[in-house]
């Protein structure tokens, strides 16, 4: 028999199901000419390593069901860009990564959580009260991205003195579970740099929410969404929110939750063992909480905080007390601080930085 090493597949055609199931190729190229893949197209292909497609044509299910299962090999999967930037939050992601990289030697403070930690922090204030000895990452984007991705991502950049700052609304994704997150492709959208350096089999649902994505870009671009450089007064270099005048006070009562757990227990407890052993440190403080809210107690954050601390070997720098503030300072949601919460829960974090740094 004849072994494939790469596959490179133009027609404007689908993949039809069980079409390469046990075969050889090591790489699969898909034009974007390619409307669809069908079920167990590649299956119980061993020597399958990396999968290239575009981000152009695919439908709702684009990529059926097990198309890939028993692809014991299969770590990449790449992505070409035919679109723009579309919509804020692409900026966003695309500003995280790019400031990462260029960062990658230098010292630096990244900041991880959910849009709680975008809507949050006045990074500048940190910046300034350490004097400017560290690169501040503001990694804040939404709750329904798991911290796995962005643990995974992190690691690669990572070195002796740096600091991982988790602060995350607790939540499935935020605590880093194996699911990639029903938005994860949304902040990632037309950079797809990440996917260099993230390890796709620790992520469930991340092929097969990808043509959901493209259905969206498509429609982004028949609906003429403004490109990126039409928000780039809406975050700061930090990577921090600065559309200030739509986060106004609502005044309402907050509640919150804290039963979620670290699913990805061994995979979380693995990057972050490997960030240290790269002389970085990975410090905790807690979300940004009302003061009173339903839910908060001595005893239930106290649990909370032991289970975190039982899979990641982290530093909690904060008391929950020093996190918790009154309701007229949070706006849509009991995550998002208005500008003025943002820039107290800043220097309260500075402050517990400093301290933890001897500073």
């Amino acid at each position: 028999t004849t072994e494939i090493y790469t596959l490179s597949l133009h027609d404007a055609l689908p993949i039809s199901a069980n079409a390469f199931n046990g075969s050889t190729m090591k790489e699969v190229i898909i034009a974007k000419t390619i409307k669809a893949i069908e079920k167990g197209a590649f299956t119980n292909c061993k020597n399958l390593e990396t999968v290239v497609v575009f981000d152009g044509e695919f439908g709702y299910d684009g990529i059926g069901e097990n198309c890939f299962v028993n692809c014991d090999s299969f770590k990449h999967f790449y992505v070409n860009a035919t679109y723009t930037l579309y919509e804020s939050w692409a900026l966003y992601g695309a500003g995280h990564l790019d400031r990462l990289m260029w960062a990658k030697d230098m010292k630096k403070i990244i900041i991880v959580g959910g849009s709680g930690s975008y809507f949050g922090y006045d990074s500048e204030i940190i910046d300034k009260a350490l004097n400017g000895e560290y690169v501040i990452i503001n990694f804040g984007e939404n709750a329904n991205v798991s911290a796995l991705l962005y643990f995974d991502l992190i690691e690669d950049f990572v070195g002796e003195g740096d600091i991982l700052l988790w602060s995350p609304e607790p939540g499935y994704y935020t605590l880093g579970g194996n699911y990639f997150g029903p938005r994860g492709w949304y902040f990632r959208q037309s950079d797809y740099g990440f996917l260099r350096y993230i390890d796709r089999s620790q992520f469930a649902e991340l092929i097969f929410r990808f043509p959901d994505q493209c259905v969206e870009m498509k429609n982004a671009e028949k609906n003429k969404i403004l490109p990126y450089d039409a928000f780039n007064n809406s975050v700061s270099k930090y990577g921090d929110g600065l559309d200030t005048a739509k986060r106004v006070t609502q005044g309402r009562d907050n509640s919150y939750k804290f039963e979620s757990n670290i699913s990805a227990k061994k995979e979380m407890a693995a990057l972050a063992k490997r960030m240290k052993e790269k002389g970085a440190s990975i410090f905790f403080t807690y979300a940004a909480m009302q003061d009173g809210g339903e839910g908060i107690s001595d005893d239930v954050i106290k649990e909370y905080t032991e289970r975190l601390t039982s899979v990641i070997d982290m530093t909690v720098i904060s008391d929950y007390k020093n996190c918790l503030y009154p309701k007229e300072y949070f706006s849509d949601s009991e995550w998002h601080l208005v500008w003025k919460g943002a820039q107290e829960r800043s220097r309260h974090v500075a402050e517990d930085l400093k301290k933890q740094l001897g500073k």
